[in-house]
This record gives structure tokens, C-alpha cells and sequence, in this order.
């Protein structure tokens, strides 16, 4: 009978007998039983759905290719009922007293639970996997492609199994194969060991010459570990006859990979009735007996591989062979490894791909440094860790931890630090950071230097800074810090290029600006600081306030002089302790209002004082220096007029004001001016 696509056969509740059933169509069981009897070969890849049961009878062949919903179950009573996709037999179970077979046109999962005497036939280049329990067929041919074991506990077979050889078997780590007869494998076993054993148990069991024995796995529910696997054996095949196992692997392999998995080897025993296979790691191979093996690579070549790595790992000796010096840990490959011990090798810890992840505090706080190659990751996890040296250009994830990195030698880390966690920089030695990272937590400097840039247009960290060493910043371009700086250290400016701080620091060091500019905004203050030098070509200024002295031989630019805000409103800025400019103070306000404020004393070093006065009478607008103590030196003033005609003055128009002791002499330069160098002020007229 044909069902032609788009015609419904409606059952009603009625069981029907049909011939040779074909077509596109659908059959709506409803709680009836169709009865297929198949005289020849048909195919049918329309639809059948209801609460009913399919029955295939006669000596021909049903081949069933849609994904049909019937729930009650299928009984093959004779012939041969095929099935391209997982879904083709519905729901229920499958009782095979004839031939099933599995020819899906892709990789796809039957789900059904199979009984009955009959054989079960896997045909095709796809792969079919079996996930319903309590599973049993008369026998098993693997003629092509790949029959996976997927159900939890055992699928028995009354007869034979039997692998072709361009087919394959896979175990998973939940599933055994209880073979009631014979076992033959001539093509691949792929099996994931580390649960029941054994594996695969027969009355018999033969290994062809040219068989394949494959680990794709550990577990099935959790990652691989080397507690599950160092130094253990594991019993895959065994033959309940006395003498029963023949045979051996031509090939043995972890992973699929036609190279041993860099990190374990894989020993293979072979008694009378088991095949034993033996897995341990390649860090603790004998340098002895399997020189060619002994490494401290790890290479996860998949993003989804892991294994974790929860025994310690410690220094062996080198081995010339494969050129590992027996302290250098090395992790290749997209996936993960993740070290939960506290590991005690000395040497380095090379992230050359993937993920280094942490499962434990301080996992490689005694390697000698870590790299981070670019794309490479290095997880904490949310594990604090002391590391020495981390260098390269790849990813810190602190996801919560602290990050304690000791450097013994001055490096560079241009790679990005990210995630919720701290950065604690210890070591005499300097760690320049290039990257922008954007770790949320608090940059602490408990010794050395921290270096923010190397001299171009990238190198930062998002939040506040413990300064108890030396920080410096060391940018091209400009850059505004809104974060606080604390600590008793010294702060430096290196960079060519502006560093702005809106907000009050308290550091307690000193504070040296070698180029560029250091420019105070908002009012902040560098409340602590004990002193500020500023070299030829560098400035220093803005709108804020010094706690400490100020030695100037490079430009001192109040308010609206300061790079960044020329063209902004006048302001104030004061130095709380003294003074001593060899070099420019500039205040240059079109509107001059600006003041710089001297608590302590003044002293001119053949420097020079730059102001913007409007120059008519006596009470003109003009920018101030103000000194509250002494003065001494020698300084040239220069007045830029502000828009004055010019006019007479009684007094003159006051610029400088002492309130201490003036023994300064200001000079003006300026055809037509005075300097009065009294205690109380100096006025130009």
C-alpha cells in the first residue's frame, strides 16, 4: 500500500494489516496496532504517530525514514525493519525477533530499549548510538561506521559481536558489553575507561591483526583526572573461557590521536582471557624504559578536552630524548588543565594554548615564572596564587582570587589581567603591564617598581592603587586617572605624553615628573606627598594642591597653563611646603584670576614667573603668586597684558606677595616697570 505525501491514513482505533507499505503520507494509529507485512523490499518516509504499535512482518525489508511518534512500542516478527535516524521507531520498545538495522543517513541517538533473539545490524559511514537500558539482542554486526554504547550498565547479546574492520565500537564510561558467544574485533575500540569493569566480557574473544585500541575518555561524568588514571589498570576485555582471548591491538592510542596523548601512556597487558590496559602519566614516565615518552607537555588539542591534573607534580631528572629538563610544565592545545595540587617543580610554567586553570591556592608558586602565550589564558579560578615572573601577552583571570606575582627579574606582561580580584606586585625588579587591564580589584605594589606603559599608548589598571614601592606612569598619550592612589611609595611620571588626576591621592612618597605632564584637576590634592620634582621639559601643575615641597626646573603651569585646560577658567593651585623654581611658573588666563599659593618658603633659582595682568590702574585684574613665607633667589618676571590700554598707577598693580621675609629680588621684564620688594608684597607699575 502507497500513502502518497500529503494523504492520511486514519486508523480509528482499528488494528490494520497493510502489504508493502510505502509512500510519504501519514497513519494516525490512534491505540491500534499496524501490522507491516513486507513481501519485498518498501520504503516509507512519512509519518506514524498515535498511542498504537507497529508490527513488521514478512521476508522482505521496511525501511522507515520519518520521524515518527507512535509510543507503543515496535515488534519485528520477521524480515529485516531498517531505520535511518534515531527517531524512525517511535517510542517504546523495540523487539527484535528478525533483523534490525541502523543505516542513519547521520550521527544520531535510538533511545528505545531493545529485546528479542533477533540480530541487530549497524550499516553505513554514520555513527548510531544506543542509550536505552537493560538492552538485549540475539547478535551484533558492525558492518560500517561507528555502534556507540551510550546507556547506563550492561547491553547483552545472547550470540556473536562482531567489528568489521572499517568499523568501529565505542564505550562509554557508563555502559559494559556482556557478549553471550564470541567477540571479534577487527576494526576500532574506542572506549572511555575509569568506571565498571570489565568492559566488555565474552565467552570469547578475538583481536584481529590490524584492531585498534583507542581511550576516548576517562568518565563520563566529570573530566579527566590523574587520581583516576596514574598508575592504574583497567580490565576493557575479558573472556570467561580459560584461554579465550586471542590476539592483539596493532595500534594503540589515547584520544583518537595517531601520537599518544603527550600527557599519559598507555601500557597494554595481555593474559589468556584479559586485555589489560595500563595508564599512567608522562611527567613520571622511566626515563629508563620509555625514554621516548617521559615529557612535561600537555596538550588538550580540543577546546572541550580537560583533565585535571590533582597529583603533585615535583622535579624529575632530564631527559636528553625528548629534551625536557624535568621541571618545565607546558600547556598546548585549546583545552584545559587544571592543577589542584600544591605542585613544588622549579622550573617554568609555559602557557603556550588554552587554559591553565587553577584548582587549589598557590598550584605553582614555586616554577621559576610563568608565560601566557597570546589566546592562552591563565584561570585563578577563584584561587589566590603566588607566581613568580608571569610574563607574556595572553589572559590573567582572577574570577575572584588574588593574584600575588613576585619578580625577581625586571619583565614585561602585555597581555590583559581581568575579572573580579587583586594584583599584589612583590620583588625588587620592575613589571611593566602594556595591556589595558580590567580587573575590578586593588593594584598593590608591597616592593619593586610597577610600571603603567612602556612608552606608548596603552598600560593601565581599573581600579585603586597601594603604592608602598614605585609607580610608574609611562604613556604618550593623555590619560586620566580617576582612581586613588595610597601607600608610602613614590609616584613617577615617564611618559611623554599627560596624566591627569581628578581626585586626591594620598601616596606618601615622593613625586617625580621626568616628562610629559602631571596635571591636578577638580581641586585634588597630592595631599602626602613629601616632595615634587619636576625636570627640564616636563609640567606639573592644574588646578589642585601639594601637601610638600615643589623643586621646579621644568614648567609649572597653574590652572588654565596646564595641558589639557588652556582655554579653561583661571583657579587656584598651593604648594604646602616650599618652592624652589629654576625653571617657569606660568599662569596665563585670558581673565587673569589665577593664584599660586606658597605656604612655605620661596626661592628663585634664575627661574621665571609668567602672568596675565590687565594693565591699567591700580586695581586691574591680574594673576598672583602668593608667598605665606620667606623669600630668596634670584627670579625674572614676565607680564603678559590681558587687554589693558595702559594707564596710570598710584601703587602699581601687585603680582607677588610676601607675607614673610622678602629677600628675593623679583626682576621685571618689562621697559616701563617697577618691583617693590617689600615684606608685605612686590607690585609692577
Amino acid at each position: 500500500m502507497s500513502i502518497a505525501s500529503g494523504a492520511l491514513l486514519d486508523m480509528n482505533g482499528f488494528p490494520q494489516r497493510l502489504d508493502n507499505l510505502s509512500g510519504a503520507g501519514a497513519v494516525v494509529l490512534g491505540n491500534a496496532t499496524l501490522t507491516a507485512r513486507n513481501t519485498s523490499d518498501t520504503a516509507f518516509s512519512g509519518t506514524i504517530a498515535g498511542a498504537g504499535a507497529l508490527t513488521k512482518t514478512g521476508s522482505g525489508a521496511l525501511t522507515l525514514s520519518g520521524a515518527n511518534l507512535y509510543t507503543g512500542g515496535t515488534l519485528i516478527d520477521a524480515g529485516t525493519l531498517v531505520a535511518t535516524h534515531g527517531n524512525a521507531l517511535g517510542a517504546g520498545m523495540v523487539t527484535n525477533n528478525g533483523s534490525l538495522q541502523l543505516d542513519f543517513a547521520s550521527d544520531g541517538t535510538l533511545a528505545n530499549t531493545l529485546a528479542g533473539p533477533g540480530a541487530l545490524r549497524k550499516t553505513g559511514g554514520s555513527a548510531a548510538a544506543l542509550s536505552g537500558i537493560g538492552s538485549t539482542q540475539g547478535s551484533v554486526s558492525v558492518e560500517a561506521g561507528a555502534l556507540r554504547f551510550m546507556q547506563a550498565g550492561a547491553f547483552s547479546t545472547a550470540g556473536d559481536y562482531t567489528t568489521a574492520a572499517a568499523a568501529s565500537t565505542t564505550m562509554s564510561g557508563q555502559s559494559q558489553l556482556a557478549v553471550g558467544n564470541a567477540f571479534a574485533m577487527n576494526g576500532t575500540l574506542n572506549s572511555v575507561v575509569g568506571t565498571a569493569e570489565p568492559v566488555i566480557s565474552a565467552n570469547t574473544a578475538a583481536i584481529g591483526p590490524d584492531a585498534t585500541f583507542n581511550v576516548a575518555g576517562y568518565r563520563a561524568d566529570a573530566a579527566a583526572s590523574a587520581s583516576q588514571l596514574a598508575s592504574r589498570a583497567f580490565t576493557e576485555i575479558h573472556a570467561t573461557t580459560p584461554a579465550g582471548l586471542s590476539g592483539k591491538f596493532a595500534n594503540t592510542r589515547i584520544g583518537g590521536s595517531a601520537d599518544p596523548v603527550d600527557y599519559l601512556t598507555l601500557t597494554s597487558v595481555y593474559t589468556p582471557q584479559d586485555y589489560v590496559v595500563g595508564l599512567g602519566l608522562t611527567w613520571y614516565a622511566s626515563h629508563g624504559t620509555t625514554p621516548q615518552t617521559a615529557n612535561g607537555v600537555f596538550t588538550m588539542t580540543d577546546a572541550a578536552d580537560s583533565f585535571d591534573m590533582d597529583a603533585v607534580l615535583v622535579d624529575q631528572s632530564a631527559n636528553p630524548v625528548t629534551r625536557w629538563d624535568g621541571k618545565t610544565l607546558t600547556k598546548a592545545g585549546a583545552g584545559t588543565l587544571r592543577l589542584s595540587k600544591a605542585n613544588t617543580y622549579s622550573g617554568a610554567t609555559l602557557v603556550n594554548g588554552g587554559t591553565l586553570q587553577a584548582g587549589a591556592s598557590d598550584v605553582i608558586a614555586n616554577s621559576a615564572g610563568v608565560m601566557v602565550a597570546p589566546g592562552a589564558t591563565f584561570d585563578l579560578n577563584g584561587f589566590d596564587q603566588h607566581v613568580n615572573n608571569v610574563t607574556g601577552a595572553g589572559n590573567v583571570a582572577l574570577n575572584g582570587a588574588s593574584l600575588t606575582a613576585n619578580y625577581t627579574a625586571d619583565s614585561s606582561f602585555d597581555g590583559v589581567i581581568g575579572g573580579n580580584g587583586n594584583l599584589i606586585k612583590t620583588g625588587a625588579s620592575t613589571l611593566t603591564l602594556t595591556g589595558n587591564n580590567t580587573f575590578t580589584g586593588t593594584t598593590t605594589i608591597g616592593a619593586g617598581t610597577l610600571r603603567l606603559g612602556a612608552g606608548a599608548t596603552s598600560g593601565g589598571v581599573a581600579g585603586d592603587i597601594v603604592d608602598n614601592g614605585v609607580l610608574v606612569f609611562d604613556r604618550s598619550d593623555n590619560v586620566t586617572y580617576g582612581k586613588t592612589i595610597s601607600g608610602t611609595g613614590n609616584l613617577v611620571q615617564q611618559g611623554s605624553g599627560s596624566l591627569v588626576l581628578p581626585n586626591t591621592q594620598t601616596y606618601g612618597g615622593t613625586t617625580a615628573v621626568n616628562a610629559g605632564s602631571l596635571v591636578l584637576a577638580n581641586g585634588a590634592q597630592l595631599a602626602n606627598t613629601t616632595q615634587v620634582t619636576v625636570a627640564p621639559g616636563a609640567t606639573f601643575g592644574g588646578y589642585g594642591a601639594v601637601g610638600g615641597t615643589v623643586v621646579n626646573n621644568g614648567l609649572l603651569a597653574v590652572a588654565d597653563a596646564a595641558p589639557g585646560f588652556v582655554g579653561g577658567p583661571a583657579g587656584q593651585f598651593a604648594i604646602g611646603g616650599a618652592l624652589v623654581n629654576g625653571g617657569e611658573i606660568r599662569m596665563s588666563s585670558p581673565t587673569p584670576a589665577s593664584t599660586l599659593s606658597v605656604v612655605g618658603n620661596y626661592t628663585g633659582n634664575n627661574g621665571l614667573l609668567t602672568l596675565s595682568t590687565v594693565l591699567n590702574g591700580d586695581g586691574s585684574a591680574t594673576d598672583r603668586l602668593v608667598v605665606h613665607g620667606d623669600t630668596a633667589g634670584q627670579t625674572s618676571v614676565k607680564v603678559v597684558n590681558a587687554g589693558g590700554a595702559g594707564a596710570a598707577t598710584n601703587n602699581g598693580i601687585q603680582i607677588v606677595q610676601v607675607d614673610g621675609q622678602s629677600n628675593g629680588a623679583f626682576t621685571l621684564n618689562a621697559a616701563r616697570s617697577r618691583v617693590h620688594t617689600n615684606i608685605s608684597s612686590s607690585r609692577a607699575a
